[in-house]
């Protein structure tokens, strides 16, 4: 009771990573989304193709128990940027960062395997990490946090999180 009325202090002691269900490094996924951000920012003509198709992703929410509420919802939100991403990744110049984004979701994928099953829906996974990332990275990601979010969803959709058959 009594941290609770002093939350700068439980931050300052990183007193709150106790109580998180589990905890990953966010610096590299953070510098990705900085790095996507800028050159989404800066190249305005990288313009995505309609429709990302992946046919194995109605069993993919089944078997990760993604509600069909937040996939729709939520997720589908996401999908408009998914080429972008893709494209980003794939370009040999970025390929520093292709290898950050690979460890990134290699890591996480390891976390959520692990704590899996402190969580029902994977929802919950999805905005845990997305809430981990934020907090700890308020400032920096300031104007980016669709991106953070949109990035955590292009991970799972393109299978390097979560179950994937």
């Amino acid at each position: 009771m009594y941290l609770k009325e002093y939350p700068d202090v439980v931050r300052a002691a990183e007193l709150n990573r106790l109580l998180l269900p589990f905890e990953f490094d966010e610096s590299d996924l953070r510098d990705v989304i900085i790095f996507l951000h800028k050159q989404i920012k800066e190249n305005k003509k990288v313009v995505a193709q309609a429709g990302f198709e992946y046919p194995g992703l109605d069993k993919k929410n089944e078997l990760n128990k993604l509600s069909k509420n937040y996939f729709e919802d939520v997720v589908k939100k996401s999908l408009e940027d998914f080429d972008k991403i893709r494209k980003f990744l794939s370009d040999s110049i970025n390929q520093d960062i292709e290898e950050i984004y690979a460890d990134a979701a290699s890591e996480l994928n390891a976390k959520i395997a692990l704590k899996r099953e402190q969580f029902y829906e994977f929802e919950q996974v999805l905005e845990t990490c997305y809430d981990n990332m934020v907090r700890d990275n308020a400032d920096i990601l300031k104007g980016k946090k669709k991106l953070v979010r949109t990035l955590l969803h292009y991970m799972y959709c393109n299978c390097d999180i979560g179950i994937k058959e």
